[in-house]
Order: structure tokens, then C-alpha cells, then sequence
């Protein structure tokens, strides 16, 4: 009635369910598709109905058509997470998920600390990642490393900021010397391979100038040889005389012994 007065509105639809409270709760969440209900809704009227009814988180899950693990994550919101991280949860900078994986255990473990931790996020938002990180950290640290952490939760988180971005910058320096000498062992061995094949190169080389020589020796050595013949079979072959003079000579003497014989 409050909310419709600071609406203006004096008139209002209703359903009358002709149920027990119970089951009519039941039917409701079923129905109400209108928006997206948040876990901790969930949780606030599984708790009624588990707590005030006396149903059965089995029970529960069969009526919501739910697994009983998710009955049990959303009764663990409101029931280990303590009312102050509650309201953050339910004003909406701390994401609900983070709640429920990490704030419940930790909840479970040390509610004052988780108390602490979550005021001393203060009105910002944190991501899951975040949270775990902070879940992480307080798992591993021992009495005194877990309290500074709940009291200055933002300030582990920068320090830890910090201390990433220094790590990527040295895997990156060592990435880059990494690769600087993985270029350089390629240009070696390339060297390496450029040398046996010019080594290569120079033996065939020599070996093809060589056997050219042979050839050129042995062509030359022919053609003096040829010439030798062809002065020694031709007798009429004056020595120092071209071969043309040397066949008119042999014609002038066949024609004076042929005129010989007929005087």
C-alpha cells in the first residue's frame, strides 16, 4: 500500500490463489517470468519456505523443477553470507556469483572477516576474477597476512596490479631475447647450409674446368694429328706448298706424257 501511494495509484490488479501459502509461493516463482529474480531472491523464499513450512531442500527442488545443488547454493547465500554483504550483493556491487563461490566459504570460515573485507571494497564495483583473487589470497596467507587483507582489500589488490603488469613485462623482455636468439641460431644454420652447398659448387666447378681442359688439350692434339695424315698421303704434297698447286702440277705432267706417247 505504501509503494502505490508514492506511485499515485489507487487501484491495483490482484490473483487470488485458492492454495496453502506454500504451495502458492511455489506457483508464484513459477509464474513471475516477468523479469529475472536475483539469487539472493531465491534464497529469501527458499528460507520461508524451508524454515516456516518445513519443507525439505529435496521437496524444494522438486516443486521449483531445480537441482538440489542449486537449492543449496542459493540457501547458503542467506544463510552464511552475513546481512551487510547481503545489501551489497542486493545493490549490485558485488556480483552474485563471486558471493556464492567465494564469500560463502569464506563466510563460513571467518564471518567478521568477510564483513571486513566487503566494507573495505567500499562503494566500488569488483569483478569475480577480483574476488577470487582476494578469496585466493586470504586462503593462503596465514593469521596476519588474512587480517591485512580484509582490512585493505583494495590496496592488495593494487599491489597485486602491480606486481602482474612487472611479471608480463619481464616475460616479454625474455620473449623478445627468446626470439632474438631463435633468429639467430636460424640465420646459423642457414649460413651454415649456404656454405656447404658453395663448397659443394667450388669442387663440381673445379672438377667441370678441369675436365674441360682435358677436352680442349686432347681436341687440339686431334686436329694436329689430322693434318699430319693429309700431307702424308697425298705424293705429290710439296711441302709449303698449298694442295690446289700441288694437283695442277701432277695435270701439267700427266698431259706432257700423254703427247710424249703419240710423237
Amino acid at each position: 500500500m505504501r509503494a502505490l501511494a508514492k506511485l499515485a495509484r489507487d487501484v491495483v490488479d490482484a490473483v487470488v490463489l485458492e492454495l496453502p501459502e506454500a504451495e502458492a509461493l511455489v506457483l508464484s516463482q513459477r509464474l513471475d517470468n516477468a523479469r529475472p529474480r536475483t539469487a539472493l531472491e531465491d534464497g529469501w523464499m527458499l528460507r520461508v519456505l524451508l524454515d516456516e513450512h518445513g519443507l525439505s531442500q529435496q521437496e524444494l527442488a522438486d516443486k521449483l523443477d531445480r537441482s538440489t545443488s542449486w537449492v543449496s547454493r542459493r540457501l547458503g547465500l542467506v544463510r552464511a553470507l552475513p546481512e551487510s554483504v547481503q545489501r551489497v550483493v542486493r545493490k549490485g556491487r558485488l556480483p552474485v556469483q563471486a558471493a556464492t563461490k567465494y564469500l560463502v566459504p569464506l563466510a563460513r570460515a571467518n564471518a567478521a572477516q568477510c564483513e571486513q573485507l566487503v566494507r573495505g571494497l567500499g562503494r566500488g564495483r569488483v569483478s569475480v576474477r577480483q574476488v577470487k583473487r582476494l578469496y585466493d589470497a586470504w586462503r593462503q596467507g596465514d593469521v596476519q597476512q588474512r587480517a591485512r587483507l580484509a582490512e585493505k582489500p583494495r590496496l592488495f589488490l593494487r599491489a597485486q596490479d602491480e606486481a602482474l603488469k612487472a611479471a608480463r613485462a619481464r616475460e616479454r623482455e625474455t620473449a623478445g631475447v627468446e626470439l632474438v636468439i631463435a633468429d639467430l641460431g636460424a640465420l646459423a644454420g642457414i649460413s651454415l647450409r649456404v656454405c656447404k652447398r658453395l663448397a659443394a659448387l667450388r669442387s663440381a666447378w673445379m672438377r667441370a674446368r678441369g675436365a674441360f681442359s682435358s677436352l680442349t688439350a686432347h681436341l687440339t692434339e686431334e686436329n694436329d694429328h689430322a693434318g699430319s695424315r693429309d700431307e702424308d698421303d697425298d705424293p705429290q704434297a710439296v711441302p709449303g706448298r698449298p694442295r690446289g698447286q700441288n694437283d695442277r702440277a701432277g695435270a701439267q705432267g700427266v698431259a706432257q706424257l700423254r703427247a710424249a706417247c703419240h710423237s
